[in-house]
């Protein structure tokens, strides 16, 4: 499954069929039976198998996306390099090659490497709460969340399915599944482009 809402309308579906097979002569002749809910759970089921394979496109695409910036970054820096030794002393110059500037005149800088300061379980039991750290130069944040069925599982490689971007320091995951490690890591994104990845941190529920 990877689709909460989906998966939550289904075990419901499955427990109300349990509760039509310990009553079946009661349910003889009531417009909803046990092939009803068998169809409603295909649908369901097909729909969220449609939303996995998207969602496998999607991360191959973002996989290749993410290898191309990473590979034109550094002849993006190299340009940045000598646009700002020809004209150190001239922010109006660096202006005309999109370098962003701070005020002041100072010259904007990739972000620092992101550090997830905290992951614990949310207020109501369900879900975690991630903390960055703050001081990142950021303008946003991209989130990434891997997950391993052994919970003892300490390392993951990656690559990491996209999760979310995000402008706040704390967010809250909801979907996540019980006795499952959750591994997630971050980076800080500002105009220069993005920064290095977080050390991964997890958790299990």
């Amino acid at each position: 499954m990877t689709t909460k809402y989906i998966q939550d309308q289904i075990t419901k579906f499955k427990k109300r069929k349990n509760g039509i097979v310990n009553n079946t002569e009661i349910w003889k002749g009531l417009p909803v039976g046990i092939e009803d809910i068998d169809a409603y759970i295909k649908e369901l089921e097909e729909s969220d198998q449609k939303i996995s394979d998207a969602l496998t496109v999607a991360q191959q695409e973002r996989e290749k996306a993410r290898a191309l910036v990473s590979a034109r970054k550094k002849d993006l820096e190299q340009i940045d390099n000598f646009a700002m030794g020809l004209h150190k002393d001239s922010t109006e110059k660096l202006i005309q090659y999109g370098i962003k500037t701070l005020g002041g005149g100072k010259v904007t800088a990739y972000p620092q490497k992101t550090v997830i300061q905290s992951i614990v379980d949310d207020f109501d039991g369900e879900g975690f709460i991630i903390q960055i750290a703050p001081g990142n130069r950021a303008n946003y944040y991209e989130v990434e969340r891997g997950t391993v069925d052994d919970v003892s599982t300490q390392i993951l490689a990656p690559p990491y399915p996209f999760l979310r971007t995000t402008k706040k320091l704390k967010f809250v995951d909801d979907n996540v599944v019980k006795g499952v490690r959750y591994f997630y890591r971050a980076r800080a994104i500002n105009t220069m482009g993005p920064g290095e990845w977080s050390e991964p941190i997890s958790r299990v529920q």
